[in-house]
C-alpha cells in the first residue's frame, strides 16, 4: 500500500492519484488537494522505542487556493493479528511530536472488517476497512490503465479482496480463482476492458 501511494516510486507511474483519493476520504475533503513535499514511509521506527509504524505519510497541501498546510497520516494495518499490548495508545504517545507539527492529522486503523482499535482513543483512530480502500481505488483504474504499475495495482487489489477480505466473486469453483477476481476488479459493465 505504501508503495502504491508514493508518487516518488516512479517505476509504477501512478503519480499521487491514489494518495489524493485516500486523503480526500480520510479527511473528508470537498476538493482535491494540491500536494507537495510528500514523504511516504513504511515500517518507520516510532519514537525512542522499537515500535514501528506500518505506514507514515506526511506532506503539505493547498486546498482551493488557500494557504499551504502540513498534514500527517499514520496507518496501523491489521490482517490476522490483534493489537499488541497498548499498541495504538503507545503509537499516539510516541507520535505527539509529529502530530504537533501538522495542521491536520489522522490515525487510521486499517482492518479487513473496519473494526475499532482496542487500545488508544477510539475517537482519535479512524476505523477503515480494506474493502473500503479497494472501493476507493477501483474507480481510478480507468485513469491508470496505461501506467506501468497498472497490472501490479490490479493484482494488489485482487489479492486484498481474495486473501484479506475473503471475497468470493463467483461460485465455489471460482472462490480461489485469482483470474476471476482480477476480472472482477476491472469489470466495467458492458464496456470492453
Amino acid at each position: 500500500m505504501a508503495w502504491l501511494l508514493d508518487e516518488k516510486r516512479t517505476e509504477h507511474g501512478l503519480g499521487n492519484l491514489l494518495l489524493r483519493v485516500f486523503l480526500r476520504e480520510i479527511f473528508q475533503l470537498q476538493v482535491d488537494p494540491d500536494l507537495s513535499e510528500v514523504v511516504v514511509e513504511s515500517e518507520t521506527v516510532n519514537g525512542e522505542s522499537r515500535d514501528r509504524l506500518d505506514i507514515c505519510i506526511q506532506g503539505r497541501w493547498r486546498l482551493s487556493g488557500g494557504n499551504s498546510q502540513r498534514w500527517l497520516v499514520i496507518v496501523e494495518a491489521k490482517i490476522t493479528s490483534g493489537e499488541g499490548q497498548d499498541q495504538c495508545a503507545r503509537y499516539e504517545r510516541q507520535s505527539r511530536k509529529k502530530i504537533a507539527q501538522a495542521h491536520r492529522h489522522a490515525l487510521v486503523f486499517l482492518t479487513p472488517d473496519g473494526r475499532h482499535s482496542t487500545t488508544g482513543s477510539r475517537r482519535r483512530w479512524k476505523r477503515f476497512s480494506f474493502t473500503k480502500l479497494m472501493a476507493l481505488f477501483k474507480p481510478q483504474l480507468p485513469r491508470l490503465r496505461r501506467r506501468p504499475g497498472f497490472e501490479f495495482l490490479r493484482l494488489y487489489m485482487t489479492c486484498v479482496l481474495k486473501d484479506i477480505c475473503d471475497l468470493n466473486c463467483g461460485g465455489l469453483s471460482q472462490q480461489h480463482d485469482i483470474y476471476s477476481l482480477n476480472e472482477y476488479v476491472t469489470f466495467k459493465g458492458s464496456q470492453r476492458n
